[in-house]
């Protein structure tokens, strides 16, 4: 199932997420504000990496040899976490 075409947020979804994001904003200062919104466009597509990534892995599962579904050519990274563990204590 492509990530598309997943239910939108129900707002008891919305509730979790404002009442998170309500705790982290009283944690920021001003100059980490810039850093702080790129993060926050990025979020829709590391969700879309990580649903991708898990759909990757069912089909590997129910290939005979196990093979990963998707055959990267040379020199070319596929579904990279760019941003894990980079910069964060």
């Amino acid at each position: 199932m492509e990530y598309h075409s997943l239910n939108n947020l129900n707002d008891s979804d919305r509730s979790s997420l404002t009442s998170v994001f309500q705790g982290i904003l009283t944690s920021l200062k001003h100059s980490s504000v810039n850093k702080a919104v790129s993060y926050l466009r990025y979020i829709p597509e590391q969700c879309r990496m990580h649903h991708n990534s898990i759909e990757n892995r069912k089909l590997r599962s129910s290939h005979e040899k196990k093979f990963h579904p998707v055959k990267p050519y040379r020199g070319e990274i596929y579904n990279a976490f760019i941003t894990e563990g980079v910069g964060f204590s």
